[in-house]
């Protein structure tokens, strides 16, 4: 793993026999490039475990050498797919993670100064707008803060 951060390859093409595990579990360390994984055999718990270490396509058997080119576009297709799957699935997260702590701060509101639910959310964002902040930063502001002053 050292060796491939020092070397910094776009790509990595690995051709073994049959791919033991450790091979797997390194791979999955070096998931920031596609990787080709070529093998004379591997079993479907093999497939699947080298898909879930990153590997971005697999050629079992013998590779002619014709094929290489497209592979290796294939496996840089696939990386590029997967890294943008990898993206939204992180936005989708924090954006949930947001909407929840809105939500939280809103109740707050509602709670403590006896707002319905739009005019709590209409107070959210000015103060928002008023601090220069995020929605998501005032909200944690004021659940800490209720946290905080609120009896246990």
């Amino acid at each position: 793993p050292a060796a491939l951060e020092r070397l910094a390859p776009e790509l990595l093409l690995v051709d073994c026999n049959q791919p033991p595990p450790a091979l797997l579990a390194q791979l999955a360390v070096a998931q920031r490039r596609p990787v080709l994984l070529v093998a004379e055999q591997m079993a479907p718990e093999q497939m699947r475990a080298a898909l879930q270490a990153g590997v971005s396509s697999m050629q079992l058997a013998g590779l002619p050498p014709q094929r290489l080119g497209a592979l290796l576009q294939l496996a840089l297709v696939r990386f590029e797919h997967d890294q943008n799957l990898q993206r939204d699935l992180r936005q989708t997260q924090t954006q949930l993670a947001e909407r929840k702590l809105v939500e939280r701060a809103r109740g707050i509101l509602m709670r403590e100064q006896g707002l319905d639910e739009e005019t709590a959310f209409q107070r959210l964002r000015q103060l928002a707008m008023d601090g220069g902040q995020t929605l998501a930063t005032v909200a944690t502001r004021l659940i800490d803060a209720d946290h905080l002053l609120r009896p246990r």
